[in-house]
């Protein structure tokens, strides 16, 4: 926490030093050389050296990695055996639930599968019925068309043919019954 307090200082300073150099404010050495010691170049100085201090403090202090010692290895063979036979047993634990639900979900895709199937055999079906009744339907209306059309014909060969009779008969009758009158 010390070191990053005189590292954050030191950069502050620097930079409030503005130096010409870089960013961060490196000492105008060259200027500083030459005698020209002005507050800018004091500050950026004073930053500079702060920054050198708060690295090598941090540097000096931060954690080792320490050699284990000759008699403290960590844990004996045997117990990093245990702790692998329990790991390799949470493993096919884990393995059996998985093939479980994989099962399942086989099942269930084997099911709708089979589902499907059926409905398309019945859709299938169902087009060849609604086709087979769209034809018995037309079938029925033509027999239909043709049953009107002989009827109105007979009718019309019927009413010609009356005509025929009908027109002298009635003429007759009228002629006699003027005569009687």
């Amino acid at each position: 926490m010390r070191n990053s307090l005189v590292l954050t200082t030191g950069v502050v300073l620097s930079v409030a030093g503005g130096s010409a150099m870089t960013f961060f404010g490196l000492p105008d050495f060259e200027a500083l050389a030459g005698g020209r010691w002005d507050f800018r170049s004091l500050l950026s100085l004073l930053g500079f050296l702060f920054c050198v201090a708060g690295i090598t403090g941090t540097w000096r202090f931060l954690p080792r990695r320490e050699q284990p010692k000759a008699g403290n290895r960590g844990p004996g063979l045997e117990e990093r055996i245990d702790r692998a036979h329990a790991r390799l047993r949470e493993g096919a634990e884990l393995v059996e639930e998985v093939s479980a639900e994989l099962e399942t979900r086989r099942l269930a895709l084997e099911r709708l599968r089979i589902e499907h199937e059926q409905y398309e055999r019945l859709a299938a079906l169902d087009r060849e019925q609604a086709q087979a009744v769209a034809r018995l339907v037309e079938a029925t209306v033509e027999k239909g068309h043709q049953r009107a059309g002989r009827a109105a014909l007979a009718q019309q060969m019927w009413f010609f043919a009356l005509g025929l009779v009908a027109g002298p008969l009635a003429q007759w009758a009228v002629t006699a019954f003027l005569r009687f009158l």
